[in-house]
């Protein structure tokens, strides 16, 4: 939903923001569309952020072999300290913690002709990477990383398609959730 999400802004909302010729009521509803799905992919990056803790937690419970409830202290220290899964983890939420920083600089413009929009489409294409970034400490914990043999070669494929799910399925989610939030609410002629 992240990745995609900001996907869907940069490929399909500003792909129609940058066409010359169109209605001004056009223009006004891809920037609707735009603003709502970095709402909406801010939403789904508190919903990762809450679920990485808990990954974290459930992962030092299996990793020390103690219940749940005992996984915070010395175990939870340990795996975040002496094990690669644990530097990732740490990686992913710093670079999930900057996407968030990154998103929220530039307010979203209102209006088509606003000023700021230069500005907010910079923030939307660095935290695009960001999320290409995000993905990336995925794969490299992924099931292809475990393989010495083939292990940049299985990262690379797991990232791939790690990045293509994103983009296809994340696009898909926001294309429905802007057409059932902000296209059906106009007129017929901008439909």
């Amino acid at each position: 939903a992240i990745v995609g999400g900001m996907g869907f802004v940069l490929l399909v909302s500003q792909a129609v923001l940058t066409r010359r010729v169109m209605s001004d009521s056009v223009q006004r509803v891809s920037t609707q569309v735009a603003a709502r799905t970095v709402q909406h992919v801010r939403v789904a990056m508190g919903v990762l952020g809450v679920a990485s803790i808990g990954q974290l937690l459930e992962h030092t419970a299996v990793a020390a072999d103690v219940p749940f409830y005992q996984a915070l202290g010395r175990p939870l220290v340990m795996v975040l300290t002496d094990t690669d899964w644990g530097y990732l983890w740490l990686g992913r939420v710093g670079v999930l913690g900057l996407m968030a920083a990154v998103l929220s600089l530039p307010r979203a413009p209102q209006q088509p002709a606003d000023e700021g929009r230069g500005a907010w489409f910079r923030s939307i294409l660095w935290a695009t990477v960001l999320g290409g970034v995000l993905l990336l400490t995925f794969s490299l914990v992924s099931h292809g990383a475990a393989t010495p043999e083939i292990r940049a070669a299985a990262v690379c494929a797991d990232y791939l398609h790690l990045l293509a799910v994103a983009f296809w399925g994340g696009g898909l989610c926001h294309l429905a959730l802007s057409l059932s939030q902000e296209l059906w609410r106009e007129p017929a002629e901008v439909r």
